[in-house]
């Protein structure tokens, strides 16, 4: 989707649905296979990974102690599936329209500025990891647990350091608050008719389980 707008307010929909009923779930899922491009994937495959695996541990012990455990493990996976379609298809900028356009250029430009900054942070967290994780392969230390603890802490003194270096500048450069921008967004029929299908899948999330399977059938 081009649209942030209509991006947001469809993953929403999908992401209430599938936490909502199994039935919203599947029909999130449904929308993910027809809509979402599988080549865009998050830029780590180990958050992924790390998500995965705790979705699945605690799906076997709701499983084992209550029964639930499958249809938790589809709901939230199905919502990861969608966080991580909201993810990839993230242009720079677009939070920073979003927030001008929602709230006007004072709180509005702050509040997107915040998103923007925080989704840089991430991406730069991201490539810190990769090249420590490089650094060890060439070391030829073979990465464990005792490691993450060390690695968090680094990339942790480099996200505050990079934060502290980003509220100076603005500082330098006499920002105060708000700012001055005209959002535009470009709205395909691509946008429209998945945002009109989320509406869809979301309405079956409510849907009793007998209309729904009528309704499948």
């Amino acid at each position: 989707m081009h649209d942030v707008r209509l991006r947001i307010a469809t993953a929403a929909i999908l992401s209430c649905g599938a936490f909502v009923s199994i039935q919203g779930a599947l029909a999130a899922l449904g929308w993910w296979l027809i809509f979402t491009p599988r080549r865009k994937t998050l830029p780590h495959r180990s958050v992924i990974t790390g998500f995965a695996v705790m979705i699945a541990a605690v799906a076997a012990v709701l499983q084992v102690t209550e029964g639930t455990g499958i249809s938790y493990g589809i709901r939230m996976g199905t919502v990861i599936l969608v966080g991580v379609w909201l993810w990839s298809e993230r242009q720079p900028g677009e939070f920073l329209s979003l927030g001008a356009w929602l709230f006007g250029n004072r709180s509005g430009f702050e509040l997107g500025m915040i998103a923007e900054l925080g989704m840089q942070a991430f991406d730069t967290i991201i490539r810190d990891l990769d090249q420590l994780k490089t650094a060890w392969m060439l070391k030829g230390i073979r990465i464990g647990t005792r490691h993450l603890i060390p690695a968090g802490a680094i990339l942790v003194n480099g996200a505050l350091i990079r934060a502290q270096d980003t509220t100076e500048l603005l500082a330098v450069r006499g920002y105060r608050h708000g700012g001055s921008l005209c959002p535009a967004f470009a709205t395909t029929p691509a946008d429209i008719c998945g945002f009109v299908a989320a509406i869809m899948a979301g309405s079956i999330a409510v849907m009793p389980v007998g209309e729904f399977f009528i309704l499948l059938w």
